[in-house]
């Protein structure tokens, strides 16, 4: 647009000229006065014509000065609008950084808390493995005790029992030597036959065998030791 105003204001002048020469030639004929007015008329045609010329320039000149000015503010405007935006893709792109910083941290603890639970799962796990072997063991140990205890109970019961057969021999045994009669006594030290000494051996191992048979079986010598105790004090009772 500016060049092709710069070529019309260039050409004005040479316009002018031509329309110049024109009445210069008119110059040769006619009547003075003629052609002085005709030239007058040609003269003001061309000035109008390059008046309006120029006014369509100068018009043409104040719309493009416009238009530039116009596009020049949307320039500054598009400017500001970028320089905004690129502010805002800085702002975001620093937000975002900020954002994978704070990812990748809680990624870590993520980590570091993951490891931490299976590492105390795992002592968990041992932990209750321990527990469960120890309550095996510790069921085993209740289960031979209460076994232990319930072969001691019944031992006792039948040492009891045994203890309360050979304590009833004995003063069975005393009770007949005290109930012996001088006469029998006497026979019993009768030396020639020795009846009497036969009947009270008899006696004697019928006690002993009874004591045998309440004897506790071999494997218990503290129920055994009571027994073998009484049997000693009936036989010699007995005796």
């Amino acid at each position: 647009m500016k060049t092709c105003l710069n070529a019309l204001h260039k050409g004005l002048p040479l316009l002018l000229l031509s329309l110049l020469a024109g009445l210069c030639q008119a110059q040769g004929g006619g009547k003075p006065e003629d052609r002085e007015r005709a030239q007058l008329r040609r003269a003001q045609a061309a000035l109008q014509a390059a008046q309006s010329q120029l006014q369509g320039l100068e018009a043409e000149k104040s719309q493009w000065q416009r238009e530039r000015e116009a596009q020049a503010q949307q320039l500054l405007k598009s400017q500001g609008a970028s320089q905004q935006q690129r502010s805002q893709i800085a702002s975001q792109q620093q937000q975002l950084e900020q954002l994978r910083r704070e990812l990748a941290e809680a990624g870590e603890r993520l980590n570091r808390a993951q490891a931490e639970a299976r590492e105390r799962e795992q002592l968990m796990q041992q932990q209750l493995a321990q527990l469960r072997r120890e309550q095996a063991e510790l069921r085993q140990s209740n289960a031979a005790l209460t076994a232990l205890l319930e072969r001691r109970t019944q031992a006792l019961s039948q040492a009891e029992t045994r203890n309360k057969a050979l304590h009833g021999l004995g003063m069975e045994a005393v009770d007949r030597w005290l109930a012996k009669s001088p006469a029998e006594l006497n026979l019993q030290r009768e030396p020639l036959l020795g009846w009497g000494a036969v009947r009270a051996q008899d006696s004697a191992e019928a006690l002993r065998a009874r004591l045998d048979a309440l004897r506790q079986p071999p494997g218990d010598e503290s129920s055994v030791a009571q027994p073998q105790q009484g049997a000693a004090a009936a036989g010699g009772g007995a005796q």
